[in-house]
């Protein structure tokens, strides 16, 4: 029971804290604005896929076009805009929250009074992670409270499917804030004053977010080397009828239709280029993902990403054509960002339990 004492306190303290709640009050209204500009977004995309399905109906474009149409927009669209905005606030929120949370009471000598009650130190760090926590749990409800209260003023009501990936875009949120205070709480144990706590704070903030990110794409970038060209390839076009097709070709440029083996030959020149270019972004991808992997903000706004974004559908009409993708569940979604989800609980559990078990050890004089 001290736990949810200490726990409690910790909580009306961060409510009530002049810092939080200016920080608070910046996140909020930010997250109103980028909802209604995130509304204007899908509105103008669900007139321009009312458009597109209108055309394609009245065989305004021509069946021999190869084409790409998006789908349906969907209604998470809308998050896109308080994604970036989110994570750098919500990071500032959740050091501000933690790096002067032990430090401070060790320049005022208070931790050393709250010790000498029959209080156990596990009770004391465990209160205040907690209380840290529902802290950050009521921060996302009112968010998702704002969230869904926007989307009901305008009359948009999101399916099942799209609210569950609101709820875990809420979920996975948490988590970042989480990621961030582990980091901030850690420097705050280990520091001897706020002030050192708050310049480890950054400079770790620094290397996770900015330095290695951008170490990891140079490194990519000198391993994958230059990227492959196709400077050698001409192009020609030649009338279909009611249009135009441009194609491409090594041999030298002409106005005629192409020969079944110029057809043939282009076709496998093109296959071994886009074999090629797909083994580069490849190879610089899991580079730059090992490197990634570190930051906090990079694997939260892939998830993100993953959790809000459309997806599109290759449609030919050519013969039968070839139906679209079907959209991914979210248990689909999720399973093809795990490594980014592990990495962020990953860096939240081994910050939280250091300053756990360096607090247990802390010389408190």
């Amino acid at each position: 029971m001290a736990v949810f004492t200490v726990a409690g306190k910790e909580f009306r303290d961060h409510i009530e804290n002049k810092r939080f709640l200016v920080i608070f009050g910046a996140l909020l209204l930010v997250v109103i604005l980028s909802m209604s500009q995130g509304i204007k977004d899908y509105n103008q995309a669900l007139e321009s896929y009312k458009e597109m399905t209108s055309k394609i109906e009245s065989s305004e474009i021509e069946p021999e076009v190869h084409m790409w149409m998006p789908e349906k927009p969907s209604i998470l669209l809308i998050f896109y805009r308080m994604l970036n905005y989110f994570a750098a606030i919500g990071a500032v929120l959740a050091i501000a929250m933690g790096f002067d949370l032990i430090s401070k009471e060790k320049e005022e000598g208070s931790l050393k009074s709250l010790l000498s009650h029959p209080l156990h130190r596990d009770s004391v760090i465990l209160g205040k992670l907690v209380g840290a926590v529902a802290t950050f749990g009521v921060v996302m409800l009112t968010v998702t409270l704002i969230c869904t209260g926007s989307l009901m003023i305008y009359g948009i009501s999101p399916s099942s499917d799209e609210f569950l990936r609101i709820i875990a875009y809420m979920l996975v949120s948490l988590l970042f804030l989480i990621s961030f205070f582990s980091i901030a709480i850690a420097c705050s144990v280990i520091a001897k004053s706020s002030g050192l706590s708050v310049t480890y704070c950054i400079g770790i903030v620094l290397v996770l977010s900015f330095m290695l990110p951008a170490f990891g794409e140079a490194v990519a970038d000198q391993y994958a080397g230059e990227m492959p060209t196709a400077s050698n390839v001409y192009t020609y076009t030649y009338s279909t009828g009611p249009g135009t097709v441009t194609i491409t070709t090594e041999s030298s440029t002409k106005s005629s239709e192409p020969t079944e083996a110029e057809k043939e030959e282009m076709q496998k020149k093109w296959e071994e280029y886009q074999k090629k270019i797909e083994e580069y972004w490849q190879k610089k991808r899991n580079i730059e993902h090992m490197f990634n992997m570190l930051s906090p903000d990079k694997n939260y706004k892939e998830i993100s990403n993953r959790l809000i974004s459309g997806r599109s559908s290759e449609v030919f009409f050519f013969g039968e054509g070839k139906s679209p993708k079907e959209t991914e569940t979210l248990a689909e979604r999720l399973s093809s960002v795990w490594s980014e989800i592990f990495s962020l609980l990953t860096l939240s559990v081994v910050m939280l339990i250091g300053a756990y078990l360096k607090f247990m050890r802390l010389d408190i004089r």
